[in-house]
């Protein structure tokens, strides 16, 4: 199951039950409002056209809740009770924050 779903600068970024947050990459020549509208379901034949690039893994548990993005950094809160800072050029995740754990 998919738990949020963030787009920006021709990605898509969701948050998912496997811990995971998938990069879906808006085919070219589509704006990411066509891609994803205020009804998601009217525009089916856009969404079924988005291309897994890749999946961010660090979280520890079942799920990722809430996933967020700027030009240079996404976040992501999982159900490991942490908040990951992941680079968007390294693709790695740069810095965790886990309530109770010193650093």
């Amino acid at each position: 199951r998919i738990w949020d779903v963030f787009a920006r600068d021709g990605f898509v970024y969701s948050a998912g039950e496997d811990a995971s947050i998938r990069v879906w990459g808006v085919p070219h020549g589509k704006r990411s409002s066509e891609t994803l509208g205020e009804d998601p379901c009217a525009e089916q034949e856009s969404v079924r056209d988005l291309q897994e690039v890749e999946a961010l893994r660090g979280h520890c548990g079942r799920n990722v809740w809430r996933v967020c993005a700027s030009s240079s950094w996404v976040a992501s809160g999982g159900d490991d009770a942490s908040v990951r800072l992941w680079s968007r050029d390294a693709r790695e995740c740069t810095e965790a924050a886990v309530p109770g754990c010193a650093r």
